[in-house]
């Protein structure tokens, strides 16, 4: 079996991650993979068929135009030039936004080829005019047809022009024209997966792979190495563990600022992530840490942490909650998207999506039981359901499928 995994990035980001992760089972089961993917330095025997000059061509027509996955033609081609020489029996494509693909040339190839392909919707984008997820402003357009889109300046951010009814009719017009049989779309979450349902896309056979962790690294073992919080005091402190990659709107950082303002001083609230000047609080009882040098340091950071919050307000399955679990620590997310479904009563709980009040009643209720009360339970499930092994174990499964339908 010949595999081809696509994406934007190799080894680094969450997909990034992913990507080498199936690629490591599909070749220790003896078969053959290559990924593809457009941005980042050379990996070989990877192939980087992206070039940095056209992504900037592509990043600088979506800012313009708002044509968004329009362009990176050459790149594309070259993608396509990979395919008819490597002839893999099946295409595994992952994102396909970030300035370097051409959606368009990519399907026509496809559809002429007849590979089996597998999707990995890992946000809405493929579902939209514009944006890669709608639930932040409550916006319902993506089921029907898009206009008018409320979110035109944020990623992909387009400064002048809204193309979100012609983006959406195109890419109605690009999956319309694909047999049903030869696409197989996969969802990280059941709220994901009952979001295609609905969409243009709901002709396809789709199905549930949750997104998996190492689990060698978020365990809950502690660490022997120093402590990321020994130069703050936090000695009979209760710590509430808040982490992003980047504190954007729709990662919630105000719902954070408030909980902080309503917790006693016992509290202390651990803030990770990028957070701009303009968003930065001052708080006695919040601490930034504004990145973590390693895997291994934040593994610590959740095992430090007496429960951790997730405020998001748009997400699919975010793998914070899977490695705070994982490392023994309860979770409390606000009721969004896929994110209530790695969570369960007896490893954290659930609130609805803004609720303040809830929100710190959870987190009280939680330091009231204590994590012990939870630990055991978070660790059990995170090894039961969240091994990256099984994610890629599973997606390897498909491939199989897939390629008995065929025969």
């Amino acid at each position: 079996m010949k595999v081809l995994l696509v994406n934007t990035v190799l080894g680094y980001s969450s997909t990034g991650k992913i990507c080498q992760e199936i690629y490591e089972t599909v070749v220790g089961e003896g078969h053959e993979a290559v990924v593809a993917y457009g941005r980042g330095e050379p990996n070989p025997p990877h192939v980087k068929f992206g070039s940095d000059v056209e992504t900037g061509f592509h990043l600088l027509e979506t800012r313009l135009f708002d044509r968004h996955g329009q362009g990176s033609h050459f790149s594309t081609q070259r993608l396509v030039d990979l395919m008819k020489s490597f002839r893999p029996d099946i295409v595994h494509l992952h994102n396909l936004h970030g300035y370097y693909l051409n959606v368009e040339m990519l399907f026509e190839y496809l559809e002429l080829s007849g590979v089996k392909t597998i999707v990995t919707l890992h946000d809405c984008w493929l579902m939209t005019g514009h944006c890669a997820f709608f639930s932040y402003v409550d916006c319902q357009k993506w089921a029907t047809l898009c206009e008018h889109c409320p979110q035109v300046s944020s990623y992909p951010n387009s400064l002048f022009l809204d193309r979100s009814t012609k983006n959406h009719l195109l890419k109605k017009h690009i999956f319309g024209k694909i047999p049903s049989s030869q696409i197989v779309l996969v969802a990280p979450s059941q709220w994901l997966c009952d979001v295609v349902s609905q969409s243009f896309l709901s002709k396809f056979s789709t199905r549930v792979i949750n997104n998996g962790i190492d689990l060698s690294i978020f365990q809950s073992k502690m660490s022997e190495k120093e402590d990321p919080l020994k130069s703050v005091t936090v000695e009979k402190k209760f710590v509430v563990l808040a982490v992003a990659s980047v504190w954007e709107n729709r990662k919630g950082l105000r719902f954070v600022r408030e909980l902080a303002s309503l917790l006693p001083s016992e509290c202390l609230v651990v803030v990770v992530g990028r957070v701009s000047p303009k968003d930065r609080f001052t708080s006695p009882n919040v601490v930034f840490i504004e990145r973590t040098s390693s895997r291994d340091e934040l593994a610590t950071l959740y095992r430090r942490a007496d429960v951790f919050v997730n405020t998001t307000m748009d997400d699919n399955y975010p793998t914070t909650n899977l490695e705070s679990l994982a490392c023994g620590t309860p979770v409390v997310t606000f009721d969004t998207g896929g994110s209530p479904e790695s969570v369960t009563e007896s490893t954290g709980i659930v609130v609805k999506k803004g609720d303040v009040p809830e929100l710190v009643q959870a987190v009280l209720r939680i330091r009231l039981l204590g994590k012990n009360h939870f630990s055991e339970s978070c660790v059990s499930q995170a090894k039961e359901r969240f091994g990256n092994q099984l994610s890629s174990k599973r997606y390897l499964d498909l491939y199989h499928q897939l390629l008995q339908e065929r025969a």
